[in-house]
C-alpha cells in the first residue's frame, strides 16, 4: 500500500498549517508546516521541522515511503476518490444480492424490475436535491478530477520533456509559485534549472522543487 493510500484511510482530517506528510522507514508518519524540500537519508526524512508532529498509531510500511511525499491537496484527492469507490461497491452489492435472489417466473421477476426502478428513482432523486443545495449556495456541481497513474522512470528528471506538467513541492520565499501549483516545462529535462511557465510568465526552477504529473 503507497503512503497516500494509508492516509486516505487512516488520516480523518488533515492537520491546520500541516503542508505535507511523509514516512520514515520505522513506519513513523510524520508532517511539517514548511514549505522546505524534505532529504531522506538513512531512513529518516530530514530538513523539516516534522519530528514532533506524528501520528502516534503504529502503522504499517508504505510501499513508498521512501520516495513519497503527500501534500492536502494529493490526500484529499484520493479520500474523493476512495469514498467514491466505496460508495459504488455498497451499492453494486445491494443490487447484486437483490438480482441474485431465487425467482419463480416472470411475474416475480417483473416484481423485481420494479423494486430497482423505485432504488433507482430514489437515487436520483436525492442527487437532484444535492445539486439543489449546491445551487442553492452558489456552487455548480464539477466533474471529477482524473487521477493520472505516474508512469516507471519519471522520477528521473532527464525523461522529462518539454509539455510535461509538473506540480510544485517546494519553493524559495522569493519564488512566484506556491505549493501546489502546476507548471508546465518549456524545455526538456536534460539540464536543470528548468524553464517553467504558465500563461502569464516563465521562471527557472530546480528538479527538487518539481514533480512529474502527467504528460499532454
Amino acid at each position: 500500500m503507497k503512503l497516500i493510500e494509508l492516509l486516505a484511510r487512516e488520516l480523518v482530517e488533515w492537520p491546520e498549517g500541516a503542508t505535507m506528510f511523509v514516512q520514515d522507514d520505522d513506519s513513523m508518519i510524520k508532517w511539517t508546516e514548511e514549505d522546505r524540500m524534505p532529504r531522506y537519508e538513512d531512513g529518516v526524512w530530514m530538513r523539516f521541522d516534522g519530528n514532533d508532529n506524528h501520528l502516534s498509531d503504529e502503522y504499517v510500511l508504505a510501499s513508498d515511503y521512501d520516495t513519497a511525499i503527500v501534500t492536502r491537496a494529493d490526500w484529499a484527492r484520493e479520500r474523493a476518490r476512495l469514498k467514491d469507490r466505496e460508495a459504488f461497491a455498497e451499492s453494486s452489492f445491494v443490487l447484486t444480492t437483490a438480482t441474485e435472489q431465487q425467482s419463480d417466473g416472470p411475474c416475480d421477476w417483473r416484481d423485481r424490475i420494479h423494486e430497482i426502478d423505485d432504488q433507482l428513482q430514489a437515487l436520483t432523486d436525492a442527487r437532484s436535491e444535492l445539486v439543489k443545495r449546491l445551487a442553492d449556495e452558489g456552487l455548480m456541481l464539477c466533474g471529477r478530477p482524473v487521477v493520472h497513474a505516474i508512469p516507471e522512470g519519471m522520477d528521473d528528471y532527464s525523461n522529462w520533456l518539454e509539455g510535461d506538467v509538473c506540480r510544485v513541492i517546494s519553493k524559495e520565499a522569493s519564488d512566484p509559485f506556491n505549493i501546489g501549483d502546476e507548471v508546465t516545462l518549456l524545455e526538456d529535462g536534460d539540464s536543470a534549472p528548468f524553464c517553467c511557465g504558465d500563461a502569464h510568465e516563465s521562471f527557472a526552477m530546480r528538479e527538487d522543487q518539481l514533480q512529474w504529473l502527467r504528460r499532454p
